[in-house]
């Protein structure tokens, strides 16, 4: 059949004639699909869809050009043969509807935009249950998501987009011009209490939430709360102080301020009781000084156990509508008495609650770490598993591993369906794969830079809170009224993909990804690596390479590919899965399992999973030998060592 699409025109409405484009077509009986049926199998569409170009072949072989109506009609013909009822009325429905705006409007953004106003309708239907407030946003959701495709996202991009070759994050936000994530300085934050300095804390992460839509990160959070620990302690030493003399009948025999003068002076929660020789006239007033010293502390570890397990339970409640609600914290043994009692406390919290679906924690392990703390996280690991690792304590990585540095925002992602290109280039060499990768990411590069451009136009006064308090890099020289274009400059753009070892296997035309297959994956990499360094050269602006590791996103791409090519390696598979997924599959040795990983964490924002037995010392062992090889990883537990 391949020759008459090779030559067959395609007349559009407008009179333009095109290139015959299949994939269009199976996109199209797709979304009569998804209009109908939550949950389907993706053979139902191809089989339509395989119907649709047979016939078309049968009728078409002797003439030059088919109208986009004819092929319209094609579809509904064997919507009704196959007896698709409700899907054939859900397409003829919506062509009506499309032909009607129209006829409406005369330009082509207008009648384009109406589909929003449809889908709101099919909105009402589905959320029958939702509450009012939800149905609202959703409404408001699809109508922003239809404006950015319509007017804001140049059309070769939504095209790519909807036919499965890139995927645009975040579309019902793409209108609000909003960065994604940020790894944020909250260094300048003040307070004289722990209480309070965990109420703003809490405060700026809910108010960022509303102008950003990504994971946040609260960096290096013992350090943050140094000064608060030492600040509180003080004022609770004093108070204690005081009281206890005032009970015993000593406070007007005592120097009260030159006790304070002393304590205001301490730089450490430990003391050694000699500083107040100056003040101690007896046995007696010696041992108030020690006694309400050790009941202060102690008073100051439950005030600090309290004020941990606000911040990680509220923290994990946040309600927000744009984004996914989740904020990362890095934590370090710390080189100051506060920072390892803060430490203590938060690991305790960590063990305590059992369950943090927002909130993960990254460990800073040092070279040089103790062993008492690598035991106590291998316990913690053994029971919770939202905590991860990294080794470096000036980077900073989000839950999908992308690297920021402290202040530095993720501006926005798009992802290459890699698979696609695997299916397109089946049986040939990887050569002729990496022409067809090179269009896609000059495309995926220029998506980001018109997305990145609408975002630089922005003006500091449209953001309340993201650009105040230093928070960001270089935000302190912004002045009111300037645009954020060179804030942004600071911040990342990244270009992430899915399905790399099936785009192996696909294009080595097998089925199973094998030892062998790895060189090959890591060649696509390693290009991929280069061309991400040719982006940052000419567009003055760092872009970096990731393995997407959204399920949402991978499943959304092997549906589309699944309804357009239907080849049963396909339609077997429930994912695409990551490459983490396939290694650990091919059971090599641990080392050398992570040796691999190292080597594309060399070229790639990569977060490496592993999954060990319940048994602290398997925990242990893996522990030690990723923090002398990667830079960012994760451990959980599970039943078996694979």
């Amino acid at each position: 059949m391949s020759d008459v699409f090779e030559e067959i025109i395609v007349v559009k409405r407008s009179g333009q004639r095109v290139n015959f484009d299949g994939t269009k077509i199976a996109v199209a009986i797709k979304k009569a699909f998804d209009q109908v049926y939550g949950d389907y199998d993706q053979k139902k569409v191809n089989k339509v869809y395989q119907a649709v170009l047979y016939k078309i072949n049968e009728e078409y072989q002797n003439r030059k050009t088919i109208q986009v109506e004819q092929i319209q009609d094609v579809i509904e013909e064997i919507l009704k043969e196959q007896k698709f009822k409700d899907v054939y009325e859900a397409f003829n429905d919506y062509r009506l509807k499309r032909s009607a705006s129209r006829d409406a409007f005369n330009v082509k953004q207008h009648h384009k935009f109406v589909k929003a106003i449809e889908k709101i309708g099919i909105a009402i239907e589905d959320g029958n249950d939702a509450h009012p407030i939800d149905l609202m946003y959703k409404f408001a959701s699809v109508m922003s998501q239809e404006f950015a495709q319509a007017y804001l996202i140049d059309s070769k991009y939504v095209r790519a987009h909807d036919e499965g070759s890139i995927y645009i994050p975040s579309l019902d936000v793409y209108s609000l011009a909003l960065t994604s994530s940020a790894s944020l300085n909250l260094s300048e934050t003040k307070s004289t209490s722990l209480n309070e300095f965990t109420d703003i804390i809490l405060e700026k992460l809910f108010q960022i939430k509303q102008e950003q839509y990504g994971e946040h990160i609260i960096n290096n959070i013992n350090l943050l709360y140094k000064s608060i620990i030492l600040n509180e302690f003080k004022k609770l030493y004093y108070k204690n102080l005081v009281c206890t003399f005032k009970l015993t009948g000593l406070l007007d025999y005592i120097e009260v301020n030159k006790i304070k003068n002393i304590i205001n002076e301490l730089d450490c929660i430990y003391l050694d009781f000699k500083i107040f020789d100056v003040v101690i006239r007896n046995i007696k007033v010696n041992s108030i000084f020690e006694e309400t010293y050790y009941s202060t502390l102690n008073e100051l570890e439950n005030n600090l156990f309290d004020c941990i397990k606000k911040l990680l339970l509220k923290l994990n409640s946040f309600n927000t509508k744009i984004n996914n609600n989740k904020v990362l914290i890095t934590i370090g043994s710390g080189s100051s008495k506060e920072e390892s009692l803060f430490l203590e406390k938060y690991l305790l919290v960590l063990a305590e609650l059992e369950c943090l679906d927002n909130v993960t924690t990254v460990y800073q392990m040092k070279d040089n770490e103790p062993k008492e703390i690598i035991l106590s996280l291998a316990s913690l690991v053994s029971g919770y598993k939202n905590i991860k690792f990294t080794k470096d304590e000036n980077v900073h990585y989000l839950s999908s591993g992308i690297a920021l540095l402290e202040g530095q925002t993720l501006l926005t992602s798009i992802t290459i369906n890699l698979a696609r290109l695997g299916i397109k280039n089946r049986g040939k060499n990887l050569k002729e794969l990496l022409k067809d990768l090179e269009d896609i990411m000059d495309l995926a590069k220029n998506q980001l830079m018109q997305r990145f451009e609408l975002q630089a136009n922005k003006c500091k006064e449209n953001y309340k809170y993201l650009f105040n308090d230093n928070m960001l890099l270089d935000t302190n020289k912004l002045e009111e009224g300037q645009k954020i274009r060179k804030i942004l400059r600071n911040g990342v753009l990244c270009i992430d993909y899915v399905g790399l070892c099936d785009c192996v296997c696909l294009l080595k035309e097998k089925e199973n990804f094998e030892c062998n297959d790895v060189k090959t994956a890591m060649k696509i990499v390693e290009w991929m690596n280069s061309k991400i360094i040719q982006f940052t050269n000419e567009c003055k602006i760092k872009f970096v390479l990731a393995e997407n590791n959204v399920k949402k996103t991978r499943l959304s791409l092997l549906a589309t590919d699944k309804s357009v090519y239907g080849l049963d390696y396909l339609l077997d598979k429930k994912d695409y899965f990551t490459f983490n997924k396939y290694v650990s599959d091919l059971k090599l040795d641990r080392l050398e399992e992570i040796k691999l990983y190292s080597k594309i964490q060399s070229l790639t924002q990569y977060k490496a999973a592993f999954k060990v037995k319940n048994n602290i010392k398997k925990i242990m062992e893996c522990l030690e030998l990723c923090k002398n090889n990667l830079s960012y990883y994760e451990i959980s537990v599970g039943n078996n060592d694979n």
